[in-house]
């Protein structure tokens, strides 16, 4: 739009840091619901706008259906091969690297324990394997092949987004969509600020509170929590101004939590004699390991290294140093019934058709138009979720 990087990343903090400040949980939760909505649209908009970009004498509908005809006569077949340059060791890499960070990140956490009751949050969790790994994700990989086909001497990849808002759709309709794409970003970085405000408000302030015998003061330790809040925020904006790729920073950021932070949550879960010692324990090594490998470029992947230093970590340090479990409870499967079976069953089973279909560029069309519809529902479900609920009354 014509504004500078930098003072884009500041409007686009300040807002983020305000609202998440003073709106906490509840004001997460209804941007995060807005933006979702925008972004979705403005994904499905992409794509066909930009399929029929690539079929201009085509209607809409036939440039939808024959896209991927449409992309492998620009790209070729190489371009358009699910597996042509994945190596094993690569996908091993993006496995270790996301899976973690997917299993016991704060952000999914968060709308776990915010879930109305256990059975919602388990199948919703079972959906967004569909909604997000597949439709989400296919329909992103669509987007950055039809930028490449429409804009083959793109300066940067990572600005395809909004560059084909803008140029394959009306430009005030694109400007909406650039929202949506902030607005993703900012749906990430407000739950991962509430967190981080959380994290040192709880385990930091107020248990050196208690552990001197005090009593905790809701007010202090709110003006604790939007004071973290505001400085975390202010270091975080600064790295992304001076970061020279957000996909770099992105990736080992993520690398250093899933190497420090996936084995001692889960041994926390699984394990009985995990304590806080060994969590610590863990966390260090695994952190310290990850970075230090990724400083000196290791052959081997720095999130392997990190959970095996990590796992010696937590298991030495709770052994050397016990403490009282008492509030801690192990992961119970009590609540998995045999209909929550037969619905993981009926997604596995899609998730895998689906995947493998995507081999087959023949069988593509029918892909495009199950992403389209599934992220159509998606939205046609978000709007109506939040909907007034009539109240029934006892006759």
């Amino acid at each position: 739009m014509g504004v500078d990087t930098t003072v884009a990343i500041l409007i686009t903090s300040v807002v983020t840091i305000v609202y998440t400040t003073f709106g906490g949980l509840m004001g997460v939760a209804l941007t995060d619901w807005i933006q979702s909505i925008i972004m979705v649209l403005g994904l499905v908009l992409v794509i066909i706008f930009g399929l029929q970009a690539l079929s201009p004498d085509a209607s809409w509908l036939s440039a939808t259906v024959n896209g991927a005809d449409s992309m492998n006569r620009v790209l070729g077949d190489g371009f358009m091969s699910v597996t042509e340059s994945a190596t094993f060791l690569m996908v091993l890499a993006w496995v270790i690297t996301f899976l973690p960070l997917n299993t016991i990140s704060q952000t999914q956490i968060q709308r776990v324990y915010s879930a109305k009751s256990v059975s919602a949050i388990q199948r919703t969790s079972l959906l967004m394997i569909w909604f997000v790994a597949l439709f989400m994700a296919f329909g992103l990989a669509l987007v950055g092949g039809i930028g490449k086909a429409l804009i083959p001497d793109m300066a940067n990849a990572e600005t395809v987004f909004p560059m084909l808002a803008m140029e394959v759709i009306h430009p005030w309709v694109g400007m909406v969509i650039v929202t949506g794409i902030l607005g993703a970003c900012m749906s990430t970085v407000d739950s991962n600020l509430l967190g981080a405000g959380i994290h040192v408000t709880r385990d930091i302030y107020e248990k050196n509170i208690t552990r001197k015998g005090n009593e905790i003061n809701e007010k202090q330790t709110l003006r604790v929590t939007r004071w973290t809040l505001v400085i975390i925020g202010a270091l975080s904006t600064v790295a992304a101004i001076f970061t020279p790729s957000i996909m770099d920073l992105l990736l080992m950021t993520q690398k250093i939590f899933a190497g420090a932070t996936f084995i001692p949550i889960m041994l926390g879960l699984l394990w009985r004699k995990a304590n806080t010692n060994g969590a610590i324990s863990g966390m260090l090594l695994g952190g310290g390991a990850t970075i230090i490998c990724q400083i000196i470029g290791t052959t081997v992947d720095p999130v392997i290294v990190g959970i095996i230093f990590s796992l010696f970590g937590t298991v030495f340090g709770s052994l050397i140093k016990q403490e009282n479990n008492e509030k801690g409870e192990l992961f119970q499967v009590q609540t998995i019934t045999n209909k929550d079976i037969t619905f993981l069953s009926v997604i596995l089973v899609g998730y895998v058709t689906f995947l493998t279909g995507m081999n087959f560029i023949n069988v593509w069309p029918i892909l495009i138009m199950l992403t389209l519809l599934g992220l159509i529902i998606g939205v046609v479900l978000l709007i109506a979720y939040m909907l007034p609920k009539r109240k029934r009354t006892k006759g």
